[in-house]
């Protein structure tokens, strides 16, 4: 067997997507002499499997060589690691955020050495049109589509959209009573808002203009009595069965079909805009570029540390 190009999609479902299409994106431009191999663990972030969620027949036709293991067994320890998290594995390591191009990774290149890439957002070396034209492959299953018509379908769409990303994210409360005050003034507007936290739910049901769609299949905490979100030790305190995954993907199927207002830099919010089936992309465009210019920020501040 040769060498392996080790796609790692972990975290929240956003993450995942971001690190597939990246993945897909890198080593077919600097890596393809290598196996693709997309690893995605079943784990406390994301329970669902990638077959829960995505249709591979899409992306196999496109990529007939494409593997797909759910765990780190058939990693070996001779890596070069491609990533911005220098704790992800040990080996060779290359922070993917301090690269300008693309054409910088070819001089990574080492024949016998595999490459573990993980990344939870688009590295700046990924222009729009590339990614863009990745986008046709990756589609929802039909477990994803039923709950998606069974709840969503008779949803009226006379109304902006606003996802609020609650749990582990870390905003603070001031941060959505400013946009429940937003709301507020525009009473001759109809919102639907949508939220993964049972006490935004509670927050803004009360707005006369605005309907909460909730969902029973609410993520929950991992230890009951610990805070959503740990900022001194990085951790997150969630738990999404593989139910409340799927249940995700069909309402994030709906805010890609209607106007929306973007409320985060939510790699969830990112991946509503990633399956519009409307053309042209604009809001998926502006948000590439917002991330891109983020992201650039980053390389610029690695640079000079150097």
């Amino acid at each position: 067997m040769g060498s392996r190009f080790n796609c790692v999609c972990d975290g929240g479902f956003g993450n995942r997507i971001n690190s597939l299409v990246s993945g897909l994106i890198l080593w077919e431009n600097s890596f393809a002499d290598k196996e693709f191999v997309v690893i995605w663990p079943s784990n406390r972030y994301c329970e669902a499997k990638i077959f829960d969620l995505l249709d591979l027949r899409f992306l196999t036709e496109a990529f007939p060589a494409l593997e797909v293991e759910s765990d780190y067994s058939n990693v070996s320890d001779n890596l070069l690691v491609l990533s911005h998290d220098k704790n992800k594995r040990a080996g060779e390591f290359y922070d993917l955020m301090a690269f300008s191009s693309a054409e910088d990774l070819k001089a990574l290149r080492r024949p016998n050495l595999d490459v573990f890439f993980c990344t939870a957002l688009v590295p700046f070396i990924i222009n729009y049109p590339e990614f863009n034209k990745l986008l046709p492959y990756i589609v929802p299953s039909q477990k994803v589509y039923d709950v998606y018509w069974s709840r969503y379908s008779d949803l009226k769409c006379n109304a902006v959209a606003v996802h609020m990303r609650g749990t582990d994210y870390g905003f603070s409360m001031r941060y959505f009573l400013r946009w429940k005050l937003i709301m507020k003034s525009l009473f001759f507007v109809r919102f639907h808002v949508f939220t993964d936290d049972s006490d935004l739910t509670r927050f803004f049901n009360n707005l006369d203009n605005a309907k909460v769609v909730s969902s029973s299949d609410l993520p929950s905490k991992y230890e009951e009595e610990a805070p959503w979100y740990d900022r001194k030790e990085g951790e997150y305190n969630i738990l999404r069965g593989e139910s409340t995954v799927i249940s995700s993907f069909a309402e994030l199927l709906y805010l890609s079909e209607h106007f929306k207002i973007i409320t985060s830099r939510s790699t969830f919010l990112f991946s509503a805009f990633l399956f519009s089936s409307r053309s042209p992309k604009l809001g998926l465009w502006i948000l590439f570029q917002l991330n891109r210019s983020i992201s650039l920020l980053r390389v610029i501040r690695k640079r000079r540390k150097k």
